[in-house]
C-alpha cells in the first residue's frame, strides 16, 4: 500500500500534458502520474516536486489543497491509499487504532470505510474535517459508512481519545 506524503511543494504539479487543471498526483518520486488522469494509481502520493508547477488544486469547497499535500488532521500527515476498487478498507475499532497507519485512510468520493467491531464501549464520533460529515455522533452499531464527498473527515473514540484519525476523500 502506498502512503501519501505531506510535502509541501515548492511550486504545485501539473499533470503529464502540462495542464493546470490540478487533476492528478504526483508519483513518489517527484515524476508526474497519468494512469488515469486522477493520479490514484499505486505509487501516488499528493506531494509535489519542485520542479512541478501550476496553480494548487482546490478540491470546490472542501478547502483540501491537495497538490499542496494532504490536510493534516487529528496527527494525521499521511495516508495510506485505499483507493483501487478491491482495497480493504477496514479499520479494527481498538486500542490499536491508535497506532496503525491505517488510521489515516485515503478513499475515492463513493467508497465505504468500515470501523470494526462497534460498541458501546467505544462510540465513534466526529472530530474535525469538513462538514457536515458522514460520521455520526456516538455511533455504537454499523460501523459501516460511506463518503459520498471530496473532503477530509476526522474521527475518534468518544471515550478514548487516542483513538483517532482521518479519511481523506479525494475525487
Amino acid at each position: 500500500m502506498a502512503a501519501c506524503s505531506s510535502n509541501s511543494p515548492a511550486t504545485p504539479p501539473t499533470d503529464a500534458g502540462g495542464a493546470t487543471d490540478g487533476s492528478n498526483t504526483s508519483a513518489t518520486d517527484g515524476a508526474t502520474s497519468a494512469a488515469d488522469g486522477a493520479g490514484r494509481d499505486a505509487g501516488t502520493d499528493t506531494g509535489a516536486s519542485a520542479s512541478d508547477s501550476g496553480p494548487p488544486d482546490a478540491r470546490a469547497d472542501t478547502g483540501l489543497l491537495l497538490d499542496a499535500g494532504p490536510p493534516v488532521l487529528n496527527a494525521c500527515t499521511t495516508y495510506v491509499d485505499a483507493t483501487a476498487a478491491g482495497a480493504d478498507r477496514t479499520l479494527v475499532w481498538g486500542f490499536g487504532i491508535a497506532a496503525d497507519p491505517r488510521r489515516c485512510l485515503m478513499i475515492a468520493a463513493g467508497q465505504t470505510v468500515t470501523w470494526s467491531p462497534m460498541s458501546a464501549g467505544h462510540p465513534l464520533s466526529p472530530k474535525g474535517g469538513t462538514t457536515p460529515t458522514p460520521i455520526p455522533t456516538n455511533a455504537t452499531t454499523g460501523g459501516v459508512i460511506t463518503f459520498p464527498d471530496v473532503g477530509s473527515y476526522g474521527y475518534v473514540c468518544d471515550f478514548h481519545p487516542s483513538m483517532t484519525g482521518a479519511i481523506l476523500v479525494v475525487p
